[in-house]
Parts: C-alpha cells; structure tokens; sequence
C-alpha cells in the first residue's frame, strides 16, 4: 500500500509539468491552486501506524458477513443483463469489458443491488428486499475500503446514487442525498471536474460519464428535494459528452448525451434558485435553450404523434425528463408578473406540458414497463398530478378530462410503489392535494384548456382559448418561445420569480400547502 503511494507521488513532479497544480491526476488527490498542500508535492506520506491493525479488523468482518461472495454466475450474468438493457442507457457508468477487467467484488454487488430493484419480482422476493442485500455488502465493501482501485470505487459510488434504500424524509447514510455527496465528493478529489486531469487518460470517457452522471442527479435531486447544490456549474470546465466518450459509437449513446444537455439547461434554473440579483434577462435564455434543443434532438429520438415510431421506454424517459424540466420553467415564469394577462396563456401551457407528461407515462404503463422506469420518476407523477389538480379548480368544466389524467398518475405511483421507497410518500402527498384543491375557486371558462388525449392530438387552433400541441415546446410540437415570454414585461423583481421548491414533503406536512411548490400552484389566481 505504501510503495503504491510512494511511486504514485514519485512521478506527480513529472506530471505537473504537463498539468496545472489544480489538476494533478493520480492517488495523491487533486488540490486547488490555492491549496499551500502543493508547496512540497513531492513530500513523504503519512505513516499510518495502525495500517496493519485496521486491515485486520476489516478482514475479520469482511469474512463474518461474507460480503466478498458472490452470487452464482447464473444470477450475475441474470443481474448484469438487466443492468445493461433497462438502465445503462440512461446512466452509462459501468462497460462490459469491466467485469473482466477489475474483477471486483464490489462493482458486482454495486451492479445487482441497482439491476434487482428493477422490473418484476425475482423467485419471490420483493424487489427492495433483493436490492438491500446487495446494497449492504456493497456498503461494507466501501467502508472497509477494501477495493483499491479508485476508478472502481468512484464507479460503485456513482450506482449509489441511483437508487435510494430509504424515503427521502429519513434522515441517514443510506440515503441517495448522502451516496450523492459521498460520490460528488470522491470525484472532485480526482480533478473530475477540471478538464485537464483527462488529457491522455485512457479511461477518460468512463471518467467523463461519470462525472456528467453525477451533474446531472445533483440537478435533480435538488429540486426534487428542495436542497442546495453541490456541483455548481462555474465550478467545473469539464467539456460536453460526445460518442467518443463510449466504448464504440452507437445512436443510444444519444440518449444520455441528450439528457446531460437538458439537465445542463435545468441547471441554469437551478443555479437561479439562491441567486438574488437574478433578472429577467438571465431567465429568458433558459426557454431559448429548450427550445433548441428540442429543434436539434436526433430524429430517431423524438416522438411524433404522427410517426408510428416504435416505442421505446428508453426514449420515453427522455421526454419525460424534459417536459418535467420544461414545467419547472413555465411555472417559473408565473411569478414574473402575476398581474400580467400573461399569467394565465403560461399556466394554459404548464397544463398541457403536464398532460403531455401523463401521456407518456400512461404508453409506459400500458406497456407493463411503469418498474423500470428510474426513482426520479415519481417526482414528475408529482409535478403533472399537483398542476392537473390546480387546473382542475381553474378550468371549470374541464374536470372529466383532468379526472382522467390524475388516474393515470395515482396508478403509475401505486405500480412504482414497488420498486420506489419515496412512491407511497409521493402518492399521499397527492391524495392530501387533490382534498385541498376540491375547494379552490374556479378561474377560466371551460373551452380553455382541453387536457385530453384527443385534444393534445387534434387541436388546431393556437390562441388563448385553445393551446395546442403546436404552441408547446415538446418533441412532438415546434413552439415559439416568445409566445410565453411576450408580454412579461422588461423589469423583473427576483423577489416575485417563482423557484420551485421540494417536491416530496415530509408526510406530516399539512396542506395548507405547506410545501412551497404547492402553494404557489395553488395559490394562483
């Protein structure tokens, strides 16, 4: 162990002069520019004199839990399988050839704890059940550290923060928040975060994907949670994902890069959050930018009503993500003027992104497919439910149509339930909502908004009484951004900007709301 660190710092001198002191790579750990650790780089390490008496205690306990076993190569195979075709698209952190490679105890039980608690039962066993086994020797493993290498490590860490063990509310180190941290954590202290650390790195491209992944569930899980940041966006000068950053070129590499570039436009919002000199200026190029990025999403990943594409669940989640993070904005901009007129053609289209939303998710769950879907998921059931339900009591006599769409959400929520610790939270919360929103006044007449499959797919008028599919900014309709940010006026007080908070409240919270993001939907008059 210690003629490893001695050789790893024995040839830092030689590197630095090829990287700058704020990206030197290798076991020693990246340290800022300002860091005065960099004065003596080349300096002795620590001698640890309980080395040997830490590694003993670890042995011990790593053979009476029989962490370091594997399953059967049956199951691995069974396990890793799964991995690969239901979820790996979306978050690409382990290859093929790294089973061969690391030989790693802990990346496997890392990869089944994640592959188990999709999909449906396996002999009987619950799919939290299945995946809590996995997780707990992977636990160990990671707290013993008895994996070396820290490619590995990081890898480990980053499928810990795909899935969480416990509800969002349970304050512990088993929850996504705190693997999120621990694995943000870890990749800074490799100069993840500073491009130069991946100049003539042949892993460079794991490297880059996991550190984009890590971006990208920070985003998230910020509003989903209501918390701050971690990864702050002028931070980092990693470049963009491309196909070179894959084991080899393939149009599904797509996939994760489309989505690092919707999560990298909703991190601009993010950022926005605990800003208080925002303007509106700096919030009009945010609705620019989805819109560009729907024009430039690659054919065979849009989804046209009018193509007879096959489905894909893959592709779904994609646009699912996107109508989330394109809702999040428009209800953003319902604060900006709550006087204007204009308030009312935003909220018309929060409406119809959200049914949009609930479309897709009602193809995935009729096509049995609503287990595989990622956790976040359940989230943005929440979002499109709470903004059916406000526009339910807003819309008068459109209730049928409403009614239909929050079906829909309840029982995505109650299938995710399964496999989602968070979904049986989420789906009170909803029920706690739709109580509270029966008594909230009506606003517009009912010819407004038709939420309705039929009147997303065969609407033709683009006006104030009659939004359609081709007035949103979706995939399966171009819509100018300017029809949503004219008329809000060159002013803005950051004051008054609607910024989301969480979404997932505690479950004594009482609907007063006492969720911020709630009552200010509720609240909209």
């Amino acid at each position: 162990m210690r003629s490893h660190r001695a050789s790893a710092t024995s040839t830092q001198s030689a590197e630095r002069s090829e990287l700058p002191p704020s990206a030197s790579p290798g076991s020693v750990g990246y340290l800022g520019e300002e860091s005065m650790m960099l004065q003596n780089p080349s300096a002795l390490q620590f001698d640890d004199e309980t080395e040997a008496e830490t590694a003993e205690f670890y042995a011990k306990t790593l053979l009476s839990t029989g962490a370091v076993a594997l399953p059967s190569q049956m199951l691995v195979a069974a396990l890793t399988d799964a991995y690969f075709e239901h979820i790996h698209v979306h978050q690409p952190l382990v290859d093929r050839t790294d089973f061969e490679r690391f030989q790693s105890p802990l990346l496997v039980h890392s990869v089944c704890m994640l592959a188990s608690a999709y999909g449906h039962r396996r002999g009987g066993i619950s799919q939290l059940s299945a995946a809590k086994k996995y997780y707990l020797k992977a636990k160990l493993l990671l707290a013993t550290e008895h994996e070396r290498n820290k490619l590995v490590v990081l890898k480990a860490l980053c499928l810990m923060t795909c899935r969480s063990m416990t509800e969002p509310t349970v304050i512990c180190l088993d929850s996504l928040w705190h693997w999120l941290g621990a694995a943000s954590r870890y990749a800074i202290h490799m100069g993840l975060h500073k491009e130069a650390t991946y100049n003539g790195n042949q892993d460079a491209g794991i490297r880059r994907r996991m550190w984009w992944h890590l971006f990208n569930q920070d985003k998230l899980v910020s509003f989903c949670y209501g918390r701050p940041l971690m990864i702050h966006m002028h931070d980092t000068d990693v470049q963009p994902l491309s196909q070179s950053d894959f084991p080899e070129e393939h149009p599904d590499n797509n996939i994760f890069i489309e989505r690092t570039k919707v999560c990298m436009i909703f991190g601009q919002l993010a950022e926005g959050r605990y800003n208080p000199n925002l303007s509106y200026g700096d919030i009009v190029p945010i609705g620019q930018a989805f819109e560009t990025w729907v024009c430039e999403l690659p054919a065979e990943l849009t989804l046209q009503h009018t193509d007879l594409k096959p489905y894909r669940r893959v592709v779904s989640e994609l646009h699912i993500l996107y109508y989330a993070c394109l809702l999040i904005y428009q209800l953003s901009l319902m604060k900006v003027e709550p006087a204007s007129s204009s308030v009312r053609a935003t909220f018309e289209e929060c409406v119809q992104t959200a049914s949009h939303m609930i479309r897709v998710f009602e193809e995935i769950q009729c096509r049995n497919d609503v287990l595989y879907v990622a956790p976040i998921n359940a989230w943005f059931c929440y979002l499109a439910g709470v903004v059916q339900i406000r526009a339910r009591a807003t819309f008068s006599g459109q209730g049928g149509g409403f009614d239909d769409n929050l079906a829909i959400v309840r029982t995505v929520l109650q299938e995710l339930s399964a496999t989602v610790p968070s979904s049986a939270l989420v789906l009170s919360n909803l029920k706690r909502a739709e109580l509270s929103g029966g008594t909230l006044p009506g606003q517009y007449s009912a010819h407004s908004v038709n939420p309705s499959a039929d009147g997303l797919a065969n609407s033709e008028a683009n006006n104030e009484e009659n939004i359609t599919t081709e007035s949103l900014a979706g995939p399966d309709g171009r819509r100018n951004t300017s029809n949503i940010l004219s008329g809000l006026g060159e002013g803005m007080d950051s004051s008054s900007l609607f910024l989301p908070g969480s979404l997932i409240a505690d479950g004594n919270v009482t609907f007063d709301f006492g969720d911020v993001f709630v009552n200010q939907i509720f609240q909209y008059q």
